[in-house]
């Protein structure tokens, strides 16, 4: 297999994925069904170490981290629309 036609794959390949299990939706609701799952444990682990490392509003910072993760993967993802789209 050549350069090029491993690059015409694997845009070929992204963008089908793109098309149904990757999509933005997709990817975010499971994320979200992962937080869902975990959120438990992140309250134990972030009442544990947390509060040493942000001292004052620790609980502020682990949700401004997780929301942050919601606009950062549609950011990517659209950044990796335009590398494949390249290709």
């Amino acid at each position: 297999m050549s350069n090029d036609d491993f690059k015409l794959a694997a845009k070929e390949r992204w963008f089908s994925l793109r098309q149904t299990i990757w999509t933005d939706e997709s990817i975010l609701d499971e994320v979200s069904n992962l937080h869902k799952k975990v959120e438990n444990v992140l309250e134990i682990d972030a009442n544990m170490w947390y509060r040493l490392i942000f001292e004052n509003d620790w609980e502020n910072e682990v949700e401004e981290a997780i929301d942050h993760l919601y606009t950062w993967i549609p950011e990517r993802l659209a950044f990796c629309d335009y590398y494949f789209s390249k290709f």
